[in-house]
């Protein structure tokens, strides 16, 4: 089997700043992606064309993990055969800011993106053209130089999933405020809360359980049948809050966080068998020669951050950093191979930056 990517990108960018109190941006830009993976003829290298699978087995790394599970092997089709997949993208987003008084500003931005691509297998070609709308709206005040915040939301209109709201909001109050001939100041507590939204790539509408029944000349029928809907988007909704303190008039500065993220209606490839695992009516699931897309997956990340600067002098600085994670996979075809999936991960980094000056 090889595998043939090939990704072309380039933007550019307009910024103005002329007016005493707004600012504004324009950027504009393309993307270029197509991938080919060519299966050789399986018949040349020893092998029958066949469907084998499910043969459980364990993988054990270097670092001491292991990681079991059942994998396919090959499936029945014509060989050699080749998967095409290509995506275009021309996009442009505009920005612009006004300061409305010295402790107000406000932001709007808009996005204007048309996407063009196929997927094209032995099961046949699915093409796709979008547009897409999107509206940024922000706010950003303090109140007496203690208190600051920032409230907005996206505005998503996009073909997949229609109109959708993607609200957000992030807080910081001082309980000491920084003040540098203190030996202990600058207390701060800081929280944000945000949620997201990502529509399907092409290449995953293309191979949907949605779009290869509608290549079968009994696929509208069972897709009334049913009720299979396209596939959906992604969504993420994360959260996280902690303290910074300064010491030794502003030297050292300490933080912690702690974050939570949820991530669901994730877009996972399954097996036929898996399908049927996941609930999938067994008309639907038998029609299908390899498997499909859909939005079977949901998993939860929390842990804690800490982070220590050390400042050496006006150029030079000591980071050090430590990540406590703790990730569950709640839904998804993984928990049929592994009904315990959970990561519990730790990870210690530093660093020394200095500065010319």
């Amino acid at each position: 089997m090889t595998q043939d990517r090939k990704t072309s990108n380039s933007s550019s960018v307009l910024h103005s700043n002329n007016r005493p109190r707004g600012a504004g941006t324009i950027y504009c830009g393309m993307v270029r992606f197509g991938c080919v993976l060519s299966l050789p003829t399986t018949q040349q290298r020893g092998f029958p064309t066949i469907r084998r699978s499910w043969d459980r087995s364990s993988i054990r790394g270097a670092n001491g993990y292991t990681v079991s599970g059942q994998a396919i092997f090959q499936y029945v089709q014509p060989y050699p055969n080749q998967f095409l997949t290509s995506t275009d993208r021309d996009f442009v987003y505009a920005q612009t800011e006004y300061q409305i008084k010295s402790q107000l500003t406000a932001l709007f931005g808009f996005r204007y993106e048309v996407e063009r691509g196929f997927t094209q297998s032995s099961s046949g070609t699915s093409s796709t053209a979008r547009g897409n709308y999107s509206y940024t709206l922000q706010v950003a005040a303090s109140l007496a130089n203690r208190f600051y915040y920032t409230l907005g939301s996206g505005i998503e209109k996009n073909t997949i999933f229609g109109v959708a709201a993607t609200p957000r909001a992030s807080l910081a109050y001082y309980l000491f405020r920084p003040d540098p001939s203190k030996l202990f100041s600058g207390t701060k507590l800081r929280a944000n809360f945000g949620t997201g939204i990502k529509e399907p790539s092409i290449s995953d509408a293309g191979t949907s359980l949605f779009s290869l029944l509608q290549t079968l000349s009994n696929g509208p029928e069972l897709i009334s049948q049913f009720h299979v809907a396209p596939i959906g988007a992604e969504r993420s909704r994360t959260y996280d809050g902690g303290l910074e303190q300064i010491f030794f008039e502003g030297r050292v500065k300490l933080g912690i966080t702690y974050f939570h993220n949820e991530f669901s209606n994730l877009i996972e490839y399954v097996p036929m068998q898996g399908l049927l695992d996941l609930g999938v009516p067994p008309p639907i699931a038998d029609v299908l020669l390899f498997g499909a897309s859909v939005n079977s997956q949901a998993f939860r990340a929390q842990g804690v951050e800490t982070e220590l600067e050390y400042r050496l002098g006006r150029s030079l600085v000591v980071r050090s950093g430590y990540t406590y994670l703790d990730a569950v996979v709640q839904h998804g075809f993984e928990l049929f191979n592994d009904p315990n999936r959970r990561l519990f991960a730790a990870d210690w980094c530093s660093a020394i930056s200095a500065r010319a000056s």
